[in-house]
């Protein structure tokens, strides 16, 4: 019996984290140095499998796409273009937690529930010869975890208009939404996107705009009443009729 077997010995069994590819250690996952609210922290195998962590195992959509973008190099126009099977493949490792970094099958470690999650996508080889390196050199750059007691609650910075307009066109709702928790102008900032002229773009900001207000409502009903209040009346402004507007009200 190894050191590290006998420490648990006796209680619920727990493995250490390991590629579901190659089955070697993997590192505890890094914050990279391009990090922005609400993205997720992501490490890689020495097999050239990549991975995203979910603390909560809750947002395994989101893992995902964060892996396969990472694993991209973070470029999202290579990223949306793979398809799993033919490009790429994709496991899960359940039951992680980041603050042991250990896997924990029964689910209950040291008075806590884990219920984490490692999503890995392991790119074909024609395409790691492409994004490899700069996989390698992101992660170099990229900046560890300190030991945490559960899910990582920050005070993050207000989102720009350019950020904003950024998460808006990639479709990533969730750093959205925990912006608009903190700072009620990011709906300002979705607002002006549903004027765009791009069909997809307007319904896209649209959705999303009615996600941020359910959020924003949640403590500050009047702010979405005006914002809903402006919307009614510019139908009413035959002279300048605003794309997006009965779009963004039937979101809401």
């Amino acid at each position: 019996m190894t050191m590290f077997e006998s420490k648990f010995f006796g209680r619920d069994p727990v493995k250490k984290a390991t590629c579901p590819f190659c089955g070697q250690l993997v590192e505890r996952p890094k914050d990279l140095s391009t990090r922005r609210p609400g993205e997720m922290p992501v490490g890689a195998c020495s097999c050239g499998a990549v991975y995203a962590c979910d603390e909560t195992g809750h947002n395994l959509g989101s893992a995902m796409i964060e892996a396969l973008v990472f694993g991209s190099n973070m470029d999202w126009d290579l990223a949306w273009g793979l398809l799993p099977e033919e490009d790429y493949l994709a496991e899960i490792v359940e039951n992680y937690d980041l603050k042991s970094h250990l896997i924990i099958p029964g689910g209950a470690y040291e008075g806590r529930r884990i219920a984490g999650a490692l999503y890995f996508i392991r790119m074909h080889k024609d395409i790691q010869e492409v994004t490899s390196d700069g996989v390698r050199k992101r992660l170099k750059e990229a900046d560890d975890i300190s030991s945490v007691s559960g899910p990582r609650q920050e005070q993050q910075r207000p989102l720009t208009k350019k950020q904003v307009e950024d998460l808006v066109r990639e479709y990533r709702i969730e750093p959205i939404l925990d912006a608009a928790r903190q700072d009620k102008k990011v709906i300002r900032y979705i607002q002006r996107l549903i004027y765009s002229g791009d069909t997809q773009a307007r319904n896209k900001a649209a959705e999303i705009l009615g996600h941020a207000c359910a959020v924003v409502a949640e403590k500050d009903p009047g702010v979405v009443s005006k914002l809903l209040q402006g919307l009614f009346y510019s139908l009413t402004d035959t002279a300048a009729y605003p794309m997006g507007a009965l779009e963004a009200i039937g979101q809401i």
